[in-house]
Order: C-alpha cells, then sequence, then structure tokens
C-alpha cells in the first residue's frame, strides 16, 4: 500500500499525528506578548502538500484540449507549478502554525503574520508566523472592592427639569429697553483706521447677565432705534486686522424677552393634570438619572481599582484598533496634535485593559457564564423598546452579524452586577468617617 492510500485509510487521528511527524515547530519569546513560530516542513511533508495543493488548482484550471477541472495531474503540475506552490505554503504555514498554537495552548489575538515562507532545494519548506497572545491574567481581590457611591440631590435635578418644561411655555414679549438676558435683534459695523472691515444686519444675539453681547459692549439701558458706539479689540485671527482696536457701531432694531408661564399655564399648556404630577414625573426622571450615574461612578471606579491591582501586557494591535475607533466616534481625521493623540492612546489602552481584565474574571467564576435565555430575555426587552417582534430583531442581527455584541453586553453587565453587588458600598457622606475610624487600609493585590 502507498504512503497516499495509507494517510487516505488512516483516521483523522492518525492523519494529525502523522502530519505532526513531517515538521518542526519552535517557539520563540519575542517579549511581551509576541510570539514567533519557526516552521519546518520536511521532503514527505511538503510533497503531501503539493499533492493537496494540486488537486485544488487542477479543480479549477483549464488546460487546452481538456474540461475545466479535468486536466491530468501532470499537465497541472507543468503549466501551474507557481498557483501550486502558492496554496502548498498557505496550507503548510497555517497547519503548522495551527498546530503549534494548540501544542503550546495559546490564544492568538492578532492575526498571524506569515515571513519568509520558503520551499528548499532539498525538498524542504521553512517560514515563520508572529502572533500576539493572550495575557494571562490571574484574576485576584475583585471581591470586597471598596467603592464610593455618589450622593445625588434629586431634589435640585428635579426643579432643574420641571423648570426647564416650564421654559418651553414660555411667552416672549417686545421691550422698548434692553435688559440683562434679552434677545437683541441689531445692525452692527466695525471699522478699523476709519475703513469699514465688517457690517451685518438684523443679526440676533443674546445679552448675557451681565448685559454684556458677544463683542464685550453693554447694552443694558439701550432702547430701540438708539445707536451705541464703543471700542472693542478684534480676535487675533480677524482676517488682516488680528488683535488691533476697532471702532464698533451697533443700531439696536429689535428687544425680545421670555416670560416663565405661571403654574395654571404651564399645567393648561402642558396638557399634564396637575403641577403635582409634573414635579411627580420629573422626580421620576431624576431619579432615575440619578441610578444611572451611581451606577456609571462604581463600575469606573471598579474598572480603576482592579486596573490598579494587575499588572498585564495588552496586545498592540487592539490597542492601536481601539484608537481608529475612539478617533472616528470623536470625529477625529487625518493627524492628530501630540496632546490629543496621547488622550486617545490613553484611553484605548484602558478600554482594551478594562476588555481583558473583565473577561479574567468571567472565567474564574463560572456562575457568571451566559445563558441561552438570558440572551432572549435582552432580546425581548429590546424588541419591546423599538416596538418590534423579537423574531424580526434577531433575525435583523444575525443577517448583519451582531449577536455576539448582544451576548457581550448580557456578559458585561452579568460580570458587573457580580462585582458591585460583592463589593464594599459606602456613600460619600460615611466615606470621610470610615477614614477616621479604621487606621489601617489593605490595598487589593495582584
Amino acid at each position: 500500500m502507498s504512503d497516499q492510500d495509507k494517510q487516505k485509510d488512516a483516521t483523522p487521528q492518525e492523519q494529525e499525528q502523522e502530519q505532526q511527524w513531517h515538521h518542526i515547530a519552535t517557539v520563540e519569546d519575542l517579549g511581551g506578548l509576541k510570539r514567533k513560530i519557526d516552521i519546518v516542513y520536511d521532503v514527505e511533508g511538503v510533497r503531501m502538500a503539493l499533492d493537496k495543493a494540486c488537486q485544488l488548482v487542477g479543480k479549477n484550471v483549464q488546460v487546452k484540449g481538456f474540461r475545466k477541472g479535468k486536466a491530468p495531474q501532470q499537465l497541472v503540475e507543468r503549466f501551474c507549478h507557481k498557483e501550486i506552490e502558492k496554496v502548498a505554503s498557505s496550507m503548510l504555514s497555517e497547519e503548522g502554525y495551527l498546530h503549534a498554537v494548540y501544542e503550546n495552548n495559546f490564544s492568538a489575538l492578532t492575526k498571524p503574520q506569515v515571513d519568509n515562507p520558503e520551499f528548499h532545494m532539498d525538498g524542504t519548506f521553512s517560514c515563520s508566523v508572529k502572533i500576539e497572545v493572550r495575557p494571562a491574567i490571574t484574576p485576584t481581590g475583585y471581591v470586597g472592592i471598596q467603592l464610593t457611591k455618589p450622593v445625588e440631590d434629586t431634589a435640585v435635578r428635579t426643579t432643574e427639569l420641571v423648570e426647564g418644561l416650564r421654559r418651553r411655555f414660555a411667552k416672549t414679549v417686545e421691550r422698548d429697553l434692553v435688559g440683562p438676558g434679552a434677545t437683541v435683534v441689531m445692525d452692527y459695523c466695525i471699522s478699523v483706521d476709519g475703513s469699514e472691515v465688517m457690517k451685518q444686519e438684523n443679526q440676533s444675539f443674546m445679552v448675557n447677565a451681565d448685559g454684556d453681547t458677544p463683542f464685550g459692549t453693554t447694552l443694558v439701558g439701550t432702547k430701540v432705534g438708539e445707536t451705541k458706539i464703543d471700542k472693542m479689540k478684534l480676535p487675533a485671527d480677524f482676517k488682516d486686522h488680528g488683535g488691533k482696536e476697532a471702532d464698533l457701531t451697533i443700531i439696536v432694531r429689535k428687544v425680545t424677552d421670555s416670560i416663565s408661564a405661571t403654574d395654571e399655564e404651564f399645567v393648561a399648556q402642558s396638557g399634564a393634570p396637575s403641577m403635582d404630577e409634573i414635579r411627580s414625573q420629573a422626580q421620576q426622571r431624576a431619579g432615575m438619572e440619578a441610578e444611572r450615574k451611581t451606577r456609571q461612578s462604581l463600575e469606573a471606579q471598579v474598572v480603576d481599582k482592579l486596573l490598579l491591582a494587575h499588572s498585564f501586557e495588552v496586545p498592540e494591535e487592539w490597542v492601536k484598533d481601539e484608537e481608529r475607533y475612539l478617533a472616528s466616534q470623536l470625529g477625529i481625521s487625518g493627524e492628530m496634535d501630540e496632546k490629543t493623540r496621547d488622550a486617545v492612546h490613553e484611553l484605548a489602552d484602558k478600554n482594551v485593559r478594562r476588555t481583558f481584565i473583565l473577561d479574567a474574571v468571567y472565567d474564574a467564576e463560572p456562575s457568571l457564564k451566559v445563558k441561552p435565555e438570558e440572551v432572549e430575555d435582552l432580546l425581548e426587552q429590546e424588541a419591546l423598546r423599538q416596538g418590534v417582534p423579537k423574531v424580526r430583531l434577531k433575525h435583523n442581527l444575525l443577517k448583519k452579524k451582531l449577536m455576539d455584541g448582544v451576548i457581550s453586553a448580557v456578559k458585561n453587565k452579568k460580570i458587573m452586577d457580580f462585582l458591585i453587588a460583592n463589593a464594599e458600598v459606602v456613600s460619600e457622606g460615611q466615606t470621610q468617617q470610615q477614614e477616621n475610624t479604621a487606621p489601617v487600609v489593605v490595598p487589593i493585590t495582584g
């Protein structure tokens, strides 16, 4: 029986074992998370790969005198040897890389970079593959983390919400004089050394609480139709006159003011049954905002303390990808200045570290494993929020390959719920008291 027949009749386990006999993979630590895998195949391993590559190429090649995919192997080898070597090189590199990853229990986080693939004169093949692997993290001290719960003044926020709604129903009235907070429609002219450099008509400006316009000129007490003459210093980037002193002439054309609605007007125009109901709804919203801010604060503290207690490398490519994502979210294109670039890098690095430390906690706690029904519950909630059938929502997510994001959302919430539920949470008011009574603070170590 030929070697090919033996290979064909062998079990998958025997085939894998035989393939492993034909190559040697040596792993080199390049520092941090970077690894280089040097792979060398012997003559028999190369021959097996070339035969398989020839079969694959032959299925799609058209040789004169034969139907597509029906040319003899000898002719395929003769006319397509470069393509065959290219396919075989890819097969050998991938197979050697995958075996090395399996044998060394690596979790590769970046796309493998194949360098120097080469078929040698003696019939052997060699290449090297560079990857970045997952950092080894053993999380400790994540139960009993000390957190400070911020105190949110919902009463103040409730008043702000009510007054914000009230302003929507405010009445606009015309005035004869300019007062603080009024809106002024004006014509203005800016001149430098007697020459007009800018002129605008019917421009609307809000007078601030001090009575100043955006020009820094006080108009309080000025009548409609009256002309106001003043001096101003032009901005540094003002055309050809930056930084110069200019003459400013303002003619007030119209003055309007806003009068808040009374409680009776507010209730009537809003459609609410009473002011008590308006305040009650505002109070509920203020409470929800406070809960959200509190949760965000506690989550941020958890992450900061976990990262402070655990030092580990992160893959550079992940950080670069996160930097690009943050730049796109911020609307930044092209080169960033040094300050912005450093800020984006710092946030990107922290986001990547956050992912790894939370994943380490997830792996350490079997009870956090995401269950199918939990994913379905989240889909149900989102479908209700969007007002669409859950089946349609799920279909769209699968079609757009976004289901992993839903699973990650469930996973991250479970991790945070667990960490916060098992933390020692005190309010801001209690923190100072605890500092006065607790002389020893034990830090989280890892």
